[in-house]
């Protein structure tokens, strides 16, 4: 079975999805952007149970991609965070692991946007997946489909 990562962008009540195959220059296609919970949930909901893994494992480019989306539309208003599904491999990326966590890491300042990050199979890269977690003050969770309902709800108390 092929593997594929999803990163979640939560700003406010708004989700931005992601997930492979190739349709950019870096390998990303958005499934969904800035779109509301509130209203769009059902939509949202039929595009992630119709998501299948496919191949192309660009975490590193995935996640740098959401941060800059967030780093550009800061608002102090609403809850920037990305949310990081993933098995931790990371094969396609143009951006390299070091350089990403340069990227997203608040420096001992307030981070732009925090990235929690899910483990997600027996087998998840759980270093690297803490790393990203650990460089924006986020957590990791190693994740089960028995308790992943609990995972998310447990992010949700952070903010």
């Amino acid at each position: 079975m092929r593997k594929t990562h999803r990163v979640y962008q939560v700003q406010g009540r708004g989700v931005s999805l992601y997930t492979p195959p190739v349709v950019n220059k870096m390998g990303l296609r958005w499934v969904a952007k800035s779109a509301n919970l509130g209203t769009d949930r059902a939509a949202l909901r039929e595009k992630i149970e119709g998501l299948f893994a496919d191949g192309g494992t660009s975490l590193y480019d995935a996640v740098g991609a959401a941060y800059d989306q967030i780093a550009q539309a800061k608002a102090d208003d609403r809850i920037q965070a990305i949310v990081v599904l993933s098995d931790g491999d990371d094969r396609n990326s143009t951006l390299k692991l070091e350089a990403l966590l340069e990227r997203v890491g608040s420096h001992g300042e307030p981070a732009v946007a925090r990235i929690f990050t899910i483990g997600y199979g027996s087998d998840a890269n759980s270093s690297v997946l803490q790393r990203i977690a650990d460089a924006t003050q986020a957590r990791y969770y190693a994740g089960k489909p028995e308790d992943i309902r609990a995972v998310f709800k447990e992010i949700s108390t952070f903010f």
